[in-house]
């Protein structure tokens, strides 16, 4: 009786051990991370990546697919995938491999694949300056703007090397780098001129998604809106009587995304003390509205334009600017 207790014990105690020794992979399969915003959810190793990085959503965006096998055909046949708005993440096999989770190099897959279509006149007349940095490997420079976000924002580590030259595309000055595309927005305020293109979700449409019969293109995905940024910026500082003055207005959310249908009101308070209100039309796509004014009205003097914008029914968020009417 006492020998089978003991050798009972022995078999649970070995039962257990052997439990312990898969526990942490258990545990790592388990962890996970929904996305309310587009309904997907991300796991285990890819979300170890997608977290690795500080601003995840800025650099690769939100999931727009689940994991899944890439169909025969797919330029990635056969390996588990996922996309996400700015990227895709491939896993790597290869128990020995440094790095389990791949991002695939997009910036020059979407390079290649365009650039069929593209003509020698398309390249941008960028002149060298001190101002650009030179890329012996690819040949290529990055400049000014573009070479600012790049080192701001991860530098090679994050985006690769550049690929194409500065181009001009649809009348917009793009540049392909081997994990993004930056794009040129001269409309939008100083400091965020520079946006990353979606080219996960533009890969999928253009590539993946032929392999996959019946399956919806994602949504840009946009979470909940919590707060709002709002800039206010006129077009001259100082303007003439019997002139014209243009307003801008930019509105995004939280992370910064533009954000489009906000309800934009100016109040403008000249130096004679008679305010006028003006209610703009709502912001677009790209978080922007602007009223073009005459100034022959208004007296010598500062005006104040007091900026109210409303989103939904209980967001709202103020800002000032100003010019001054000269003569």
């Amino acid at each position: 009786m006492r020998y089978s207790l003991r050798v009972a014990l022995v078999i649970i105690s070995a039962l257990l051990a052997a439990l312990s020794l898969f526990q942490p992979s258990i545990a790592q399969i388990g962890e996970s991370r929904y996305f309310p915003e587009t309904n997907k959810t991300v796991s285990g190793d890819f979300l170890r990546k997608y977290e690795s990085v500080p601003n995840p959503i800025l650099v690769y965006g939100y999931p727009i697919t689940d994991e899944f096998i890439a169909p025969e055909g797919s330029p990635v046949s056969g390996l588990r995938v996922q996309y996400f708005t700015r990227a895709r993440f491939e896993y790597n096999p290869d128990p020995t491999a440094e790095e389990r989770v791949i991002v695939a190099p997009l910036g020059t897959l979407l390079y290649e694949y365009e650039k069929q279509g593209f003509t020698p006149n398309m390249e941008a007349a960028v002149p060298a300056s001190p101002a650009c940095r030179f890329f012996e490997q690819t040949g290529q420079r990055t400049c000014y703007s573009f070479l600012s976000f790049y080192e701001a924002n991860g530098d090679l580590k994050q985006f690769g090397l550049p690929v194409s030259p500065i181009l001009k595309i649809n009348g917009r000055l793009v540049q392909y780098f081997e994990y993004a595309r930056f794009e040129w927005h001269p409309e939008l305020p100083a400091g965020r001129r520079v946006i990353l293109t979606n080219i996960g979700k533009l890969y999928y449409d253009l590539v993946e998604k032929p392999y996959q019969p019946g399956a919806p293109s994602p949504a840009i995905p946009r979470g909940p809106v919590t707060s709002l940024k709002v800039r206010s910026f006129v077009q001259s500082a100082v303007v003439t009587r019997n002139s014209t003055q243009t307003i801008y207005v930019v509105v995004s959310d939280q992370d910064q995304n533009p954000l489009q249908g906000a309800q934009v009101t100016l109040t403008l308070l000249p130096a004679d003390g008679k305010s006028k209100l003006l209610v703009l039309n709502v912001t677009d796509a790209k978080g922007l509205t602007s009223v073009s004014l005459v100034t022959k009205d208004l007296p010598i003097g500062i005006v104040e334009v007091k900026v109210t914008v409303n989103y939904g029914s209980a967001l709202q968020k103020q800002t000032v600017t100003s010019f001054r009417v000269w003569y």
